[in-house]
């Protein structure tokens, strides 16, 4: 699973690194599509947060096997997170088409890592492991939260 998270990570970077080069000739990019160094920083951040935490996630499900209530919530943090990693492809692949990205998959982003956030809060565990996981997936969820405020704040 992580292999996967870095993979789409690299293809991202490799996305967004061509489109300077091969989308900008084709059909000139508006400034909020390009976007600056802070507005990108904050689009490659939710991102690895994403696919970290995807990773988190991962080890988590393992560890809470034993547990069916936090491992069905684990199951559905995991579904958050795709739903918004997927979302962001969306928008990713209309950035790099010089397409306007749009406004459905942003909030498709936000409600996604709002419900993430929602049942990874509500989450509990005895299991030292399993606490120790669902912290780290939660200061995980938080960086990708505000890196999606800057992406929001930052990219126009």
């Amino acid at each position: 699973m992580m292999s996967r998270a870095i993979l789409f990570l690299f293809a991202f970077l490799g996305l967004f690194a061509s489109s300077w080069v091969l989308a900008a000739p084709v059909k000139e990019l508006s400034a909020r599509q390009i976007g600056d160094l802070q507005c990108n920083a904050d689009r490659l951040t939710i991102v690895g947060a994403l696919a970290t935490m995807q990773g988190t996630l991962s080890e988590l499900a393992s560890s809470a096997s034993s547990d069916p209530a936090t491992a069905a919530g684990v199951q559905s943090v995991q579904s958050d997170v795709t739903d918004a990693q997927q979302a962001i492809g969306t928008i990713a692949k209309a950035l790099f088409t010089g397409q306007t990205a749009p406004a459905s998959a942003r909030d498709q982003v936000k409600s996604a890592l709002l419900s993430a956030n929602s049942t990874l809060s509500g989450l509990t565990s005895t299991d030292a492991t399993v606490s120790s996981l669902l912290q780290k997936a939660t200061s995980e969820l938080k960086v990708a939260g505000a890196a999606g405020e800057g992406v929001v704040a930052n990219c126009n």
